[in-house]
């Protein structure tokens, strides 16, 4: 094979893809501008510059986080990182960006415009379980939200979900596994988890059970970014 052959088969499936754009209406070059948003390192400037730019809109962020969620944590090395996912929050999204549309100011008085957070399980938020990872607080469902939560959502961020946490914040017994919780071993064991796993998160950096110092939430939220 000679050099331009080979040259046309490397660029093959790049001139199939304009193609392919072009056949749906879309630019080419509007196609690369979309693809240069890094969601694994992104900073929150990040995010509202390609809100400014329209490279993307709150809803379809949500909805990238949410896939990473799928894959790593329910999925793939189970990372367990969040004790509860939040099913409304693409709704939430849409309604932040009907919201402000409405009002004509877009999103530049939020300074936290579409901004995905996720929350320890021990900040009471309203209609999401609270329980501080213990069972004992299995079906706790604060009817308000803290008033952290209620800054947050007034300055414009989504709520994603709850993070796990070790049972109580390791408030009652020092000597707690690291990164353990009774209500998430009892979700994950009620889903046919691995009873010798379930219950813990788990730092990927570190994977045993019980991986101290207790960096092993913080383990989990680099690597779920």
């Amino acid at each position: 094979m000679n050099r331009l052959s080979c040259y046309m088969m490397r660029m093959l499936p790049v001139i199939s893809l304009a193609l392919a754009a072009i056949a749906h209406g879309e630019n080419p070059s509007e196609g690369r501008e979309q693809q240069r948003f890094e969601l694994v390192e992104t900073t929150i400037a990040d995010i509202q510059q390609a809100y400014r730019s329209e490279l993307l809109t709150p809803e379809q962020l949500v909805k990238m986080y949410q896939a990473r969620i799928a894959a790593f944590d329910r999925a793939g090395p189970h990372l367990n990182g969040y004790m509860y996912v939040n099913p409304n929050a693409a709704h939430a999204a849409r309604e932040l960006m009907r919201k402000s549309d409405n009002d004509g100011d877009g999103h530049e008085s939020l300074p936290l415009y579409g901004v995905p957070v996720i929350l320890k399980d021990n900040i009471a938020t309203a209609g999401m379980p609270t329980t501080a990872g213990s069972v004992a607080l299995g079906e706790s469902i604060p009817s308000k939200d803290a008033f952290i939560v209620t800054k947050l959502k007034g300055a414009g961020a989504i709520i994603l979900g709850k993070g796990t946490l070790t049972e109580f914040a390791n408030f009652f017994a020092l000597a707690n596994p690291s990164g353990y919780s009774s209500q998430l071993r009892f979700q994950l064991f009620e889903e046919g988890g691995d009873i010798a796993r379930v219950g813990y998160g788990f730092n990927p950096f570190d994977p045993r059970p019980d991986p101290r110092p207790d960096v092993i939430n913080d383990g989990i939220r680099l690597t779920r970014r």
